[in-house]
């Protein structure tokens, strides 16, 4: 049995109801306009672009997704915080005066020509603060009778954008147990807030607490400074590698704490190519080697994978490892477990 609820509709479907008894407005007024090259064009609402992807909201079709390389034009009134592949950033609207194949990025300052091309992100950027929130979850049932095995996932993501600043706050929570195995749970809170600068460069923190009991980890609260780069060496992959400095407090199951100063290191992998086959790769890979425990090196990494074998049919793998080469600061052979890692996989339609 398999059972997918998405309560992000329902909460904006409760929201929404509520503002139009109220005499509020609750949507935006779609009069963005998104053109193709056969002349054919959409009205609605511009979401965003991002891993090769147009978001777009139509009246008739919801939100839909668009290949940027299939769009001649784009116009909106919004605010939109336009990103290149160089690591130039532009605000303001996108006006209808644009030639094909480029945005007309207009705002007090005049207007800029942006190739269409060279386009790597769009972030309309609200007017006001709740508008500027983005919310989404989903929670997860899977029981196979045969074996017994019964496993439970949540997960929530609540994002908030301002031009300069990226705030995001994200939940998960996975529970497993068997006939033969006692429930082990995995449960992960993280809140990040980066600051964009110039040429790709970003600064920010992280806050962290996890548990996990395949680690006999009770608790583990951390924080990190860091700073770091983006780049995009193609149209179709962007890299992100970032460094800084950790502090985190850890309880484990038998009951000893410590805490510890480390370093922080890691890169983020986007791969899309949406040509026939789709390929969607990310993959982050984060480690923290101990300062103030010599040899001592924690890491984590996760992969998300969607490839398509045929047309709208598509195979997907998701893939965690969490590493711990000396839980508790133990060296002897009877440390605790020090890895757990998990993997899904499946086929998945698109229509």
């Amino acid at each position: 049995m398999n059972k997918q609820i998405r309560w992000g509709a329902l909460a904006r479907y409760c929201v929404s109801s509520c503002l139009l008894m109220t005499g509020v407005p609750a949507f935006a007024q779609k009069t963005d306009i998104v053109e193709f090259g056969d002349g054919s064009r959409l009205v609605g609402e511009v979401k965003s672009l991002d891993r090769g992807k147009l978001y777009f909201k139509t009246d008739a079709t919801d939100t839909i997704t668009i290949d940027w390389a299939d769009v001649t034009r784009l116009v909106t009134t919004q605010r939109i915080r336009v990103e290149t592949r160089a690591g130039k950033r532009y605000f303001g609207a996108l006006d209808a005066t644009g030639a094909n194949d480029s945005l007309a990025v207009t705002s007090g300052d005049g207007t800029v020509a942006v190739p269409l091309r060279e386009t790597v992100i769009l972030d309309p950027i609200e007017a006001t603060v709740a508008d500027r929130i983005d919310f989404d979850t989903s929670i997860g049932y899977g029981f196979t009778k045969s074996t017994g095995v019964e496993q439970l996932d949540f997960e929530a993501d609540l994002r908030y954008d301002t031009e300069l600043v990226s705030r995001e706050l994200q939940l998960t929570s996975q529970s497993s147990s068997s006939d033969e195995v006692e429930r082990s749970t995995r449960n992960v809170a993280s809140y990040r807030a980066i600051r964009l600068h110039e040429n790709r460069w970003f600064t920010g923190w992280l806050g962290k607490y996890e548990s996990n009991d395949a680690l006999a980890l009770d608790y583990r609260f951390s924080g990190a400074l860091i700073g770091g780069r983006s780049f995009f060496p193609s149209a179709d992959r962007r890299l992100r590698a970032f460094g800084g400095l950790a502090v985190n407090d850890e309880q484990f199951k038998d009951n000893t704490s410590q805490q510890s100063l480390e370093g922080v290191v890691g890169g983020i992998v986007d791969w899309f190519y949406y040509d026939e086959p789709e390929l969607d790769l990310n993959s982050t890979l984060t480690l923290f080697p101990s300062i103030t425990e010599s040899g001592r090196v924690r890491g984590n990494l996760n992969v998300s994978l969607r490839w398509e074998i045929f047309k709208d049919l598509f195979w997907k793998l998701s893939l965690y490892n969490d590493y711990d080469s000396r839980p508790q600061g133990q060296t002897n052979d009877a440390n605790p477990p020090n890895n757990d890692y998990g993997v899904t996989t499946g086929l998945g339609w698109s229509w």
